[in-house]
């Protein structure tokens, strides 16, 4: 059954997308509606996570305008949290 998203439903969807590891799903979503928190810049990726640009090409992304330079240069790639955290952070397996 397909549920009908709307801005009262979205947050429902993406965490329902994420828990099944639907990465592109969520992204469409959070561009389509303009959802904030759950993304993050190349940069920050990068500096937080200790991600390699090898490594970041195996991650799905969306380009939105840069709101800061918007004239002059390329658009943001966000990634998604979510799926960085279950990429690059170790998992730890009860004993």
């Amino acid at each position: 059954m397909k549920v009908k998203v709307n801005r009262k439903n979205v947050a429902e969807q993406i965490a329902a997308f994420t828990s099944e590891k639907k990465w592109k799903e969520s992204l469409n979503l959070i561009k389509r509606f303009k959802v904030r928190n759950q993304t993050v810049t190349k940069d920050t990726v990068r500096r937080k996570w200790h991600v390699s640009e090898k490594q970041m090409q195996q991650l799905n992304f969306i380009e939105v305008p840069n709101p800061y330079y918007s004239s002059v240069s390329a658009p943001m790639k966000l990634y998604l949290i979510a799926e960085i955290n279950d990429a690059f952070l170790p998992t730890t397996s009860a004993n």
